[in-house]
């Protein structure tokens, strides 16, 4: 009895640090995921600005 207790708090133990590092991993992953959608987001957002502009420019001028 003693054996199977230890055995069962051995896994757990290992199960929730298991599922710590691989939160603490999809965390970092949604972080940079994030970072990135933001970034392409910020380019996409700055190109179009300089092409319209350019276009804007053109038709005043």
């Amino acid at each position: 009895m003693g054996a199977l207790a230890i055995v069962l708090i051995t896994s757990a133990a290992l199960v929730l640090s298991l599922g710590g590092i691989v939160k603490a991993i999809l965390s970092r992953a949604a972080m940079q995921l994030g970072t990135g959608v933001v970034c392409g987001i910020g380019l996409t957002f700055m190109f179009n600005f300089i092409v319209w502009g350019r276009r804007v420019s053109r038709c005043i001028l």
